[in-house]
């Protein structure tokens, strides 16, 4: 277990954290380069913020599996400051000819920005110095082939629950992780790496939807709000309305809502081959 954790929890803030190809070190030397340029293009202040995800998503239904998607992203922000005119740009580009043509867009966005009274960066008694270690970052090292054994199962185990699910909607597993650091010229200097991991399962119950064709129930119940609409607008034409006739009518609409919700919810297995 120690090693584990030593793996995912480097001590050396210059070796990156599992997953990641950036280290805190790394980031740390960008956003400091950005302020330094900002500073030297005139900026009355300024702020930056280097981050970096990467994750897995699988998802499944009726026992197959439909999707696998892996994410990896990064991404540098700089805002400039001309006292009260603020500008805004980022790049993914994490070379420093890239980084400095960042914050010269930056710069050249404030220049031409209205002023702004709210401008600005926090006062220094709002500043946070001390950061605590919240635990916040715990890797999840599963594959495709892992992931989507799992999701098959957690819709496996949904189905199982009750004679009354027989559709699903499908399950999906999901493993995210990400990690920033950011620094503004009014001295905070903060960030940290955090994960976040979801198995999801979507059954349907719904006898009716289940035991009639989908497509069927929605033409009846569709044809049924047609002619009581019809009745209606007809009693209205006539100046017969009574009020008794739209409670009976609303009585009506909603039990074919009833009846339409599920069959609209999972028509999906009628109209997608399996």
């Amino acid at each position: 277990i120690a090693s584990v954790m030593s793996q995912s929890h480097p001590t050396d803030p210059r070796t990156p954290l599992s997953g990641f190809q950036y280290s805190r070190h790394q980031f740390e030397q960008m956003v400091d380069a950005a302020l330094a340029h900002a500073r030297r293009l005139g900026a009355t202040d300024a702020g930056a913020e280097a981050s970096e995800g990467c994750g897995l998503s699988v998802s499944g239904r009726k026992g197959d599996l439909e999707n696998i998607e892996r994410n990896r992203d990064k991404s540098l922000g700089i805002t400039v400051y001309l006292g009260q005119r603020r500008g805004n740009a980022s790049t993914s580009d994490f070379s420093s000819e890239a980084i400095e043509r960042t914050v010269q867009a930056a710069y050249d966005i404030a220049r031409f920005t209205a002023e702004d009274p709210a401008a600005g960066l926090p006062d220094d008694a709002d500043i946070a110095r001390h950061h605590p270690e919240l635990d916040l970052f715990h890797p999840w090292a599963i594959d495709s082939e892992a992931a989507t054994e799992l999701a098959l199962r957690c819709e496996a185990a949904a189905l199982q629950t009750d004679a009354r699910i027989t559709n699903s909607e499908g399950a999906s597993v999901s493993a995210q992780q990400s990690h920033f650091f950011s620094a503004h010229t009014h001295g905070f200097r903060g960030g940290y790496a955090s994960s976040r991991h979801s198995v999801s399962v979507s059954p349907i119950a719904g006898s009716a939807a289940d035991r009639y064709s989908r497509k069927a129930l929605l033409v009846f119940s569709q044809a049924v709000n047609a002619v009581m609409f019809a009745m209606l607008a007809a009693l209205i034409y006539t100046h017969s309305i009574e009020p008794w006739h739209v409670y009976v009518t609303a009585v009506f609409a909603g039990i074919m809502q009833v009846i339409q919700h599920p069959a609209r919810t999972s028509l999906i297995s009628d109209t997608v081959p399996v």
